[in-house]
């Protein structure tokens, strides 16, 4: 592997002026530990708020004796700017405020407070980030890498926020830290015992209502932690717990797809028709509304040990448990007007049709003998993950070694069940000319059984499952207080295996049977809700649904309607595959600090290469119909140069530029070795076991100014250069000497993303009593992507990456109460380029502000109680293919309340 000559040069370039003799007699600050090794790294670690540092001293101001010692959000946003302010590299930290607290109530939430980061939602929940515009990015626990199933990385909602004591945001690159993130690396740090003086427990209870669903239900937290010193030394234990449930509705109006049409009406009166170019229409193809009803809930236990024989020697076991659970069932109905698939409908169009601005795209019309479905689908999904690490820190004399082995595994369970019933209205109006599109039916009635006729059954099961045994060991020697001050190189081995299996089973009734029939079987019944998006004009809001326990049971629901009686169908080999990773990696990194033009200057500079091996194994469809199995391999070595300094312009004005070279692997499912052949066709889908990673060069620069009292100010800037986007392509290839058109991932185009990020925070103690309890955080970014879409040769911006966001946090804290007003705001987005459809353009998402908010009061010094609210304003989310006149999507979702206790022992 050639490592880029820009970024060696600038790596040796370091390395000659870090080695030279001191310019400058002046001892500048000690430079602070980051990566894997920043939390072994004893007492005074700047990353650990509760390590026995005060935020005075956190932030390099030495408190005066009788300095008041500040705590709550104040405390806990000095402990984030002296993480920042002694990194060693480009880093934006969280700090739980209290034990059980970070400031909000799910881990990818409090990262949209961070500049840079973009938070992509599920069901009203924020489950996804992207650093930068780069999804991408690795997730680490206490150091440690960490994943979700068969997925590269941890989707870092699935820890409960009640767990993390601090979350660190790596944007630029060190030779010690783990490979894998493209965009960034987040490190979840929970607590461990020694973080405490002593006893230590805390506990939060709160409920959490839902104003569409109209439910409470509840969260729960709790810690306990103490140490003890004995005869062998100090010992520490801690265990802690927490329990969320997350109910939602969510109410939507929806358009398939549009397509485009020759054959509705002779648009031009030539008399040609159809098929005539000038009869050219653009329709949606399916039209309809749906409530959604879901619940989620997580589990995470925590426990730590730690020993300390003697003060240069420590060890710790760390073990975490996590399952999530959710449970969702959906019900629609559809007015249909397409020409294939599950679209088909005999619709005939009643001209004129009102358009839009295009002249080409439907707004207001009408079809006779339109098709009528509804249905219900159950979608449940449970994940269960754990870790467990055992490990040592020794540190004497300048020289450290810590070391640790973990084993990690993750089992995801997904199960989809739908059933849908059809029928045929007479006449079907269709109004897209605002905002939120809507449909209406006469000659049917959605409410009732008659004129149905039972239409389709599907069913399918995933299971994917990953397991990976780590090892690593570091050692770190300090040299001088000039020049190259200290020396570290370390090696690590993880072993990773992932796979995936999926059963599918597809029933479609025979034509005309009718619904009466399943009636008793089924218990068919109104089940919805009569208040789809109220207060609004819209015309159907009650249908026809199945209940969602029966659909659940699917086998028994099988047996009901006397479809099959076999328990599950079974699993085609195609549907299923195992992989094999190894990675070996070893890295050299030294801190340097000299002067130059009188400029304190320090940082570090490394290499960290990394060898892996894939094994994948899967199968391939034979002319016969049968199956052989498939297996291939792949293996590459990456060299990752890494370059981090810092100029110290004035005491408490930092310049800190980066360069660094970083890489994200393929995913497993990407990855896939499975060849599936329709020999009738010549056609064919695969994955590719060849697939290069996701390179970058990245280059960084930030400006950091560092006020009394915990105050920051900060603007940086970035550039990220991208090699090998995946992008599904078909060409033709030869199987059994045959040639077939086969739809694979391929690493396509480079792409580029480049920004800026301003921020801001500062407590105005200087304002007399009561104002001198305001605060203030803020921040914008800024950031322009081009990378290529699933259309090759087609270039857009990267996937759930807006081009500007911001956050603007007021916050309130004197008297024992905490106010804080969080409102956060991204502009329109590319939700996915595969659209699909007319023109093939990719879907994009509106605007999307936040306003959430959150008030405590201290009863007493350890009880608190608390009253927060989540998206306040409820706006509407609009999706829409390419233009607001095709749209996709009208949806709306849960305002929530939270009321609570946290108490502190």
């Amino acid at each position: 592997m050639m490592v880029p000559g820009h970024l060696m040069g600038v790596s040796l370039v370091a390395l000659s002026v870090a080695t030279q003799p001191a310019w400058a007699q002046q001892a500048p600050q000690a430079a602070a530990q980051t990566g894997a090794d920043a939390r072994d790294n004893g007492a005074g670690d700047p990353r650990r708020d509760d390590a026995g540092a005060s935020p005075q001293q956190e932030t390099g101001n030495a408190p005066a004796p009788d300095d008041i010692v500040v705590t709550g959000v104040r405390a806990s946003l000095r402990s984030a700017v002296g993480i920042k302010r002694n990194a060693g590299a480009i880093v934006d930290s969280i700090v739980a405020q209290d034990i059980g607290k970070l400031p909000d109530n799910n881990v990818a939430e409090a990262l949209q407070r961070v500049t840079g980061v973009q938070v992509t939602r599920s069901q009203g929940q924020g489950r996804g980030i992207a650093i930068r515009g780069l999804s991408q990015v690795q997730t680490l626990l206490d150091g440690r890498e960490i994943f979700s199933a068969a997925s590269r990385s941890l989707t870092v909602s699935d820890v409960p926020a009640e767990l993390v004591g601090g979350i660190d945001v790596y944007k630029t690159a060190q030779a010690d830290q783990i490979e894998g993130g493209l965009g960034g690396t987040v490190d979840l740090r929970t607590r461990r015992p020694f973080d405490f003086k002593g006893l230590e427990i805390g506990a939060s209870v709160k409920g959490e209502y839902t104003d569409l669903l109209g439910k409470v239900k509840p969260y729960a937290s709790a810690l306990v932690s103490n140490r003890w010193s004995t005869g062998i030394g100090d010992i520490g234990a801690l265990l802690s717990a927490s329990y969320q449930n997350f109910a939602y509705r969510i109410d939507r109006n929806a358009v398939g797809t549009f397509s485009e049409r020759r054959d509705l009406y002779d648009r031009d009166g030539d008399g040609v028709f159809p098929n005539d170019p000038d009869d050219l229409i653009v329709s949606p193809t399916d039209v309809g509304q749906r409530y959604t009803y879901g619940n989620r809930k997580q589990l995470g236990i925590n426990g730590s040990l730690q020993w300390a024989p003697s003060d240069s020697l420590e060890f710790h076991l760390d073990g975490l448990y996590t399952r999530y659970r959710s449970d969702e069932e959906n019900q629609l109905i559809y007015a249909l007007t397409g020409t294939s698939g599950i679209r088909t409908s005999p619709a005939v169009a009643v001209p004129p049709f009102e358009f839009a601005e295009d002249g080409l795209t439907i707004q207001r019309g009408r079809w006779n003998n339109a098709g009528l479905t509804t249905s219900t689908y159950t979608q449940d999904d449970t994940t269960d993950t754990y870790q467990f690490a055992l490990g040592g820190k020794y540190e004497r004399d300048g020289v450290q070694v810590t070391g640790d082995v973990s084993y990690s595994r993750s089992i995801s369970w997904n199960t989809y069940n739908e059933f849908v019933i059809r029928g045929q209205a007479a006449t079907y109006d269709l109004d897209l000319s605002q905002t939120l599109p809507v449909i209406a039916v006469t000659g049917l009635d959605p409410t009732k059984i008659a004129g149905f006729t039972l239409n389709r059954l599907t069913f399918f099961r995933t299971r994917t499952t990953g397991d990976q045994f780590a090892a690593r060991l570091d050692s770190r020697f300090e040299i001088a207080d000039r020049g190259m001050t200290a020396f570290k190189l370390g090696f690590r081995y993880a072993k990773r295996k992932a796979g995936s299996e999926r059963i599918e089973d597809n029933y479609t009734y025979p034509t005309g049977a009718d619904a009466i029939d399943a009636g008793p079987f089924l218990d068919t019944q109104r089940l919805t809700d009569n208040d789809l998006f109220s207060g609004r004009d819209i015309a159907i809001r009650q249908w026809l649904t199945a209940r969602s326990d029966l659909l659940r049971d699917y086998v028994g629901l099988r047996e009901r309607i006397g479809y099959r009686t076999t328990a599950l169908p079974s699993l085609i080999p195609t549907n299923a595959y195992d992989f094999d990773e190894e990675t070996v990696a070893g890295y050299v990194k030294a801190d340097f600090a000299w002067s130059l033009f009188s400029i304190p200057m320090d940082g570090n500079l490394g290499m960290r290469v990394i060898a892996t091996t894939t094994t994948g194994n899967s199968a391939v469809t034979l002319p016969g119909g049968g199956y052989a199995p498939l297996t291939q391999s792949n293996r590459y070595v990456d060299a990752l140069p890494s370059v981090n300094v810092r100029a110290k312009l004035r005491d408490n004005l930092f310049l800190r530029l980066a360069a660094s070279k970083s890489l994200t692997r393929p995913g497993f499912s990407q990855l896939n070795p499975a060849l599936r052949l329709d020999y009738l066709f010549l056609s064919g889908s695969a994955g590719n076991p060849s697939l290069r990673p996701l390179r970058a060069d990245q280059y960084d620069a930030s400006l950091e100014w560092y006020m009394p009292g915990g105050g920051l100010a900060y603007a940086a800037g970035f550039i990220k250069n991208v090699d090998g986007f995946i992008q599904n392509s078909n060409e033709n290839e030869v199987h059994e000497g045959l040639t077939f058109l086969i739809s694979r991932p391929r690493n396509g185009d480079n792409g580029k993303i480049k920004g800026f990020e301003l921020g801001y925070q500062q407590f105005f103690d200087f304002l007399p009593a009561p104002f001198d309890g305001l605060g203030v955080q803020a921040n914008y970014t800024y950031v322009d992507s081009k990378a290529p879409s699933s259309v090759v040769g087609q270039t857009v911006p990267l996937e759930n990456l807006s081009k500007n966001s911001y956050n603007l946090v007021g916050i309130y804290e004197k008297y024992g109460v905490s106010l804080r007003v969080a409102y956060n705001w991204r502009s329109a987005f590319v939700n996915t380029t595969g659209g699909g459809g007319a023109g093939n353009l990719p879907i994009y998402s509106n605007a999307q502000p936040q306003l959430d908010a959150s008030l405590n009061y201290d009863v007493t010094p350890n009880v608190t109680l608390t009253l927060e609210g989540q998206n306040l304003t409820r706006p509407d989310r609009i999706d829409y293919y390419g233009y607001m006149y095709r749209p996709k999507a009208v949806l709306i979702q849960d305002r929530r309340i939270q009321v609570g206790v946290r108490f502190r022992l």
